[in-house]
């Protein structure tokens, strides 16, 4: 992979941040309704205090118009099911036995 240049990054990134400030207002769904009446599907890994109080919680009440919550991912249960409570919605629970964390850095 080669290095890339500065200005070449930000050329980019200025490229998709504009695209992404686009796109969102069109629908390529087969849903024909507009994009902004269509509600944005959003998972929560990791339901301990801080992703589901100080993320998912604030993001539900803020934007609760424009998205959905349909998944949370934790490798407690006990945080999961506590999680959903907390949170108020519906949501499908994904335990995630056996993962274990290596911050080794390799």
């Amino acid at each position: 992979m080669k290095p890339i240049k500065r200005r070449e990054f930000i050329g980019d990134a200025s490229k998709i941040a504009f695209a992404a400030s686009v796109l969102p207002h069109y629908s390529f769904a087969k849903d024909k309704r507009p994009a902004s009446a269509i509600k944005t599907k959003l998972a929560l890994i990791g339901t301990g205090d801080r992703g589901t109080y100080n993320w998912g919680k604030p993001v539900i009440e803020a934007y609760k118009d424009y998205v959905e919550m349909v998944s949370l991912c934790d490798i407690s249960s006990k945080r999961l099911a506590a999680s959903k409570s907390i949170l108020g919605i519906n949501a499908k629970n994904l335990y995630a036995k056996g993962f274990r964390f290596d911050d080794t850095g390799d």
